[in-house]
């Protein structure tokens, strides 16, 4: 069993306040409600696994070093050849950035989840 951490995205408080405006896509309508909304990173659970910590510690390292830099995501993304919006995914942990290539299963997962929010994994 693996060991757990505060979650990063809500300092473990599982979620927060937010408002979603949206609209059906069987019947067009449009809705709106507000109230606590479950945190994207740990899935409303306050607390992720040390493998995913890490993980995630990783890629917000690295945007930090970027925007140090002073270098622009269409810079580095030129230069890795990766669009902006799969850069901009690694550094939200929705995806692995190329030189991560041995993660655990368990990170493997989480990212699918990730970009799953709705659904089951």
């Amino acid at each position: 069993m693996p060991d757990f951490v505060v979650c990063p995205g809500c300092n473990g408080k599982k979620g927060g306040f937010g408002f979603v405006d949206g609209r059906d896509p069987k019947t067009g309508k449009r809705f709106g409600y507000s109230g606590f909304l479950p945190c994207r990173t740990c899935f409303g659970t306050g607390q992720v696994s040390a493998p995913v910590s890490e993980f995630l510690q990783e890629a917000e390292r690295r945007l930090t070093a970027r925007r140090e830099s002073g270098r622009s995501l269409l810079d580095v993304a030129t230069e890795m050849g990766v669009k902006v919006i799969e850069l901009n995914h690694m550094y939200l942990g929705r995806s692995a950035f190329p030189d991560q290539t041995e993660l655990s299963a368990e990170v493997l997962e989480y990212i699918k989840r990730r970009n799953n929010p709705g659904g089951a994994a």
